[in-house]
């Protein structure tokens, strides 16, 4: 009987255990998965942070700077009527209510600017507090620094201000005036560097919306990244203690179980570990004697087997394998409860008979397959049985026989499904944000092109008022001078017996020319001024159009007798449906204006036709003319032409005139040529 011999060499220390490898293995893998979750997860709250320092920080600063930019301009409007009250005040006593009631306003507004000044403050200290980068801390810091300087340029402003109501209620008007413009200095470089600062302020909450949108995608792609590299080193290791701890070592064992088989009994296997590889390896000898002690070793080995897949199963992941015709023929049971389906549905399918749709990535997928190459992190988007989508990433490498046939595939699967939703609520809550503040700064800026507007009309009405205020005064002068004159001579006449009846004719009819200049500005001002408050009178009845223009010309005819009037009526209208007064009124304003304004020019010609459901008047007239750039401001309340000046007027008239026209449903048009008439 032939012998052999097995040589088993002893063991030499000790060494882990392959299920012990394959725990320390996994809780490896468990350790990488974790530090890439924090990671990401300290990205998100890093985003998290830019969002919240945008909602708490940025944005309410811009608000209260914008509130602060308005409430700065409706002290300026309320300034602006307090003033132009208070210069109208001393000859129109009821002008004193709007004056106190503008001045109070002016006060209440003063200190809600104060406070609101300290609030913008504190929350420009909180925003530099809560400043992550030196570039923000420098915005803040600047603003902060600007808003101090704004808070003292807003309290020499408020003591001018005062001062300036002081003057006026003490009747100093002229000292007043002095000191406006430097009012006026003072508050518009004070709205000017609080629209700078909030521009400023603007510029930083875009930059930080920037910032977030550009960061965003980059702390998702680098969590895709990490977790890539976690599951490659995971299976690197694994693959290498695998090679390692059990390929070759079985590679052996098999070879002298093939010799064994053969009869040859010479072949050596060495013992690497003290394993259940070592344990298979020393019950090599034990086989020749005791089939039984062989059993025993395979059922040891199918134990090690069931320990690798009770692992599968209660791993986070699932895993799966399917046959040449890529039919799934195993998943774990982790399948059902993170897939959301039961693995009854997918067992003997491939994918594309589970769901039409469920390859996002096809292409890509197929080319691998049909290469037999193997594929990592193809992304499925599959329906549950509850009608939600779920998201998968799965990897995979094929199998082949010891031929080189190809027999499947076999490979791991997860649920991606909470990092797609987030990427998604991410990306909706940026935008949702970016449209707040697109539309909160869009109304904002409205509002303050309003009250801007506002208060340029209101300084303009301001300036005229003040111009007219002059004018008046200079036009009332002036006839009250001519009576006085003409009573005084008139006196020292008849003491001396000196007044003969024709001279105190003269005079007197000079007193009553002078009197009733002095009326007509007077009507204008109030016609004005009861139109500007609707107190006017309008009623409407039948009249006789062309009556009406040829009495008003024969009143003017008897008045200016340096003039000739000419008036023609074409085809008009006998009886119109209009207010009597008003139509007076119009034609001898518009006649009065044509006498004034051509001292060298007589001849005036007045033309009424009919044009179908309207009827024209013209006046025309070959005095001085207007000024182009000035014809079309003719008709605003207290505005002259430039070619006017020296001729008494106030700017009324014409005024009148329009408002009138306009009451009747009618239309007021002018064309003049400087120094060829109207």
């Amino acid at each position: 009987m032939k012998k052999y011999n097995l040589l088993i060499p002893t063991p030499v220390g000790n060494s882990m255990k392959i299920g012990n490898r394959i725990y320390a293995l996994v809780g490896f893998c468990l350790v990488l998965l974790a530090l890439v979750s924090s990671i990401g997860i300290m990205q998100l709250q890093r985003i998290s942070a830019d969002i919240e320092g945008i909602v708490h920080h940025k944005i309410p600063l811009t608000e209260e700077l914008t509130n602060l930019t308005i409430r700065q301009l409706e002290r300026a409007i309320n300034f602006e009527r307090a003033f132009r009250a208070g210069q109208v005040m001393k000859d129109y006593p009821s002008a004193r209510s709007e004056f106190d009631k503008s001045t109070q306003k002016y006060i209440e507004l003063t200190g809600k600017i104060e406070r609101e000044f300290n609030a913008v403050k504190e929350t420009a200290q909180h925003a530099l507090d809560k400043a992550i980068s030196d570039v923000e801390r420098q915005d803040y810091q600047r603003i902060k620094t600007t808003l101090n300087k704004l808070h003292v340029e807003h309290k020499d402003y408020t003591k001018l201000a005062k001062q300036a109501f002081s003057l006026i209620d003490a009747g100093k008007l002229d000292q007043a005036l002095a000191v406006l413009p430097r009012i006026e200095t003072e508050e518009e470089d004070l709205d000017k560097q609080l629209e700078i600062l909030l521009i400023h302020a603007e510029s930083i909450n875009g930059r930080a919306i920037k910032y977030l949108n550009d960061d965003t995608p980059f702390a998702l792609k680098l969590l895709i990244i990490l977790t890539s590299i976690a599951l490659i080193i995971g299976t690197v290791t694994a693959l290498i203690m695998v090679k390692e701890s059990i390929s070759r070592p079985l590679s052996e064992i098999v070879a002298g179980l093939d010799a064994l088989s053969s009869g040859d009994m010479s072949v050596d296997v060495k013992i690497y570990k003290n394993d259940e590889i070592g344990a298979v390896a020393r019950s090599y000898e034990a086989f020749k004697h005791n089939q039984i002690k062989l059993k025993q070793r395979e059922q040891e080995l199918e134990a090690s087997k069931q320990r690798f897949k009770d692992i599968a199963e209660i791993s986070s992941d699932w895993i799966w394998e399917c046959d040449k015709d890529l039919r799934f023929i195993y998943l774990s049971n982790r399948f059902s409860q993170v897939a959301g389906v039961p693995k009854e549905r997918l067992l003997g399918r491939t994918l594309q008979e589970f769901s039409e749709n469920a390859i996002s990535d096809s292409d890509a997928y197929l080319a691998d397959v049909e290469a037999r190459r193997a594929f990592c992190d193809f992304h499925k988007s599959v329906e549950d049985d509850s009608g939600d989508i779920r998201h998968w990433m799965t990897s995979g490498r094929p199998v082949f026989d010891a031929d080189g046939e190809f027999k499947g595939y076999r490979g791991t699967g997860s649920n991606c499904t909470a990092q797609v939703r987030i990427q998604a609520e991410v990306v909706s809550h940026r935008d949702h944000l970016q449209e707040l503040v697109d539309t909160a700064t869009q109304e904002l800026k409205v509002q303050a092109v309003e009250l801007r507007d506002a208060l340029a009309k209101e300084k303009n009405l301001s300036k005229l008022q003040r111009e007219f205020v002059s004018m008046a005064s200079h036009e009332f002068r002036t006839p009250l001078a001519i009576i006085d004159a003409t009573a005084q001579r008139m006196k020292s006449r008849a003491s001396k017996n000196q007044l003969t009846p024709e001279d105190a004719l003269q005079r007197v009819g000079k007193i009553r020319d002078a009197v009733r200049r002095m009326t007509r500005l007077m009507e204008s001002t109030l016609t004005g001024a009861r139109m500007q408050e609707g107190k006017i009178e309008f009623n409407v009845e039948p009249c006789d159009i062309g009556q009406i223009v040829r009495d008003v010309c024969m009143r003017h005819q008897e008045v200016a007798r340096s003039h000739i009037i000419t008036c023609e009526l074409v085809g008009h209208p006998d009886i119109i449906q209009a207010d009597l007064g008003s139509l007076d009124q119009i034609f001898t304003n518009l006649l009065s204006n044509a006498v004034k304004y051509a001292p060298d020019g007589p001849d005036i010609h007045v033309l009424v036709r009919n044009e179908g459901e309207h009827v024209t008047i013209q006046v025309r007239d070959h005095g001085i003319g207007i000024n182009v750039e000035d014809v079309s401001r003719i008709g605003e309340r207290f505005f002259r032409a430039k070619s006017s000046t020296g001729i008494a007027g106030t700017g009324i008239g014409l005024n009148i005139v329009k408002t009138l026209i306009e009451m009747h449903g009618g239309t007021i048009s002018i064309e003049s040529q400087l120094g060829e008439g109207s």
